[in-house]
């Protein structure tokens, strides 16, 4: 019965003293609400990152076999490129970003030509 009644009384005082705490939960519901921003959603980084990742995860995890394999035929020797081949598999970003998109751009009209003159040597 005692721990009953302390329960009780415990959640008395807890009441009681949440009662000066409701002006500020009302005061916060009065706020003005903010201004809405418009954010343009490029979706050529969604789509490419989307295409990205299951091609850097099915390329990492095939030169992570191929160094595995690659280190059981030198029987631990080679560890060193091993390591290299798999860095080189699964480094870089794995995430497009617009900058990304950006930055590369279309290729200057030197290359262009260039690629132009040895189609034509063909």
């Amino acid at each position: 019965m005692k721990r009953s009644q302390m329960i009780w009384s415990t959640l008395a005082v807890l009441i009681a003293l949440s009662g000066p705490m409701t002006d500020l939960a009302f005061a916060q519901e009065r706020q003005a609400p903010a201004e809405a921003t418009e954010v343009k959603i490029d979706p050529r980084p969604v789509i490419l990152t989307a295409v990205t990742v299951p091609a850097r995860l099915a390329l990492c995890g095939w030169n992570s076999w191929l160094a595995a394999i690659f280190m059981s035929y030198s029987a631990g020797m080679r560890y060193g490129d091993a390591a290299h081949m798999m860095e080189t598999g699964c480094a870089g970003s794995w995430v497009v970003t617009p900058e990304m998109i950006d930055q590369a751009g279309p290729p200057p009209a030197a290359q262009k030509r260039a690629i132009w003159e040895i189609d034509n040597l063909r």
